[in-house]
């Protein structure tokens, strides 16, 4: 159990960058979200969450699943050969620091909107999921999943906290948002699912990877473009995020 300990905690150190991420996120949206939903500017919300969505599957999810389908050379490269097993639970801890950065606009509505008691009636709910199922998992008698396992519980923890926090926000500001959040994860799921079949079938070493990877590039761009999932006027957000706090 302490080697595979060992695997857990260097790979999950490895994405614990996103900490900082979610920190700039949260002190932008929780004061444009309680100053707009306290003037009753929904569709002012639901604006910037779709651009918020657009930047975060557009952007930031390519760079993840980069990482994803590099998992292994990256891990030898920056701990050496013997942590080359821990590459399945980067991946998984891959998505359970981006399911994250989705529902943190939700749970910043919650704070904004005064819903202080829900908000930590569902974190205290996410801690215990954490801690069942990361028993159910890990645990020999049950799955003996060890490191891949905890990944997995803390990933599916979070997928659970993202639908509560969604569910909740959507009585405040309606489903719009939700709704886009939807048609993008699935289309950016779906490019993903392609280019892992084809990284397992195709996939015999770096340069195989690289190709598939710049592939996969391709599409995202591809359907960016045939979704007009990323406009002039969202370009203009994402140079200058100033703008969302003006």
């Amino acid at each position: 159990m302490p080697k595979h300990l060992d695997f857990y905690t260097a790979a999950f150190g490895m994405v614990s960058f996103v900490g900082i991420i979610q920190s700039s996120i949260g002190s932008i949206f929780f004061p444009l979200f309680a100053r707009n939903i306290q003037a009753k500017a929904f569709d002012y919300v639901n604006d910037i969450l779709a651009r918020y969505f657009k930047f975060l599957f557009a952007i930031v999810f390519p760079f993840f699943v980069l990482i994803y389908l590099f998992a292994t050379p990256l891990v030898s490269l920056l701990l050496g050969p013997g942590f080359a097993e821990s590459a399945n639970v980067l991946q998984l801890s891959l998505f359970a620091v981006f399911v994250p950065l989705v529902f943190l606009p939700y749970a910043n509505i919650l704070f904004g909107n005064g819903q202080f008691r829900l908000s930590a009636i569902v974190w205290i709910l996410h801690f215990l999921s954490i801690l069942l199922l990361g028993y159910l998992f890990v645990n020999p008698a049950y799955f003996n999943m060890q490191g891949v396992g905890m990944a997995l519980a803390i990933l599916l923890a979070k997928t659970i906290m993202l639908f509560i926090f969604a569910f909740y926000s959507m009585a405040t500001i309606g489903s719009k948002s939700l709704v886009f959040l939807f048609k993008i994860a699935i289309i950016s799921l779906a490019i993903f699912s392609g280019t892992i079949v084809a990284n397992s079938y195709f996939s015999n070493g770096i340069i195989t990877s690289l190709i598939i990877a710049i592939c996969y590039l391709a599409l995202v761009i591809l359907a960016t473009w045939f979704f007009r999932l990323i406009t002039k006027k969202d370009m203009a957000y994402f140079v200058d995020a100033s703008i969302l706090v003006k």
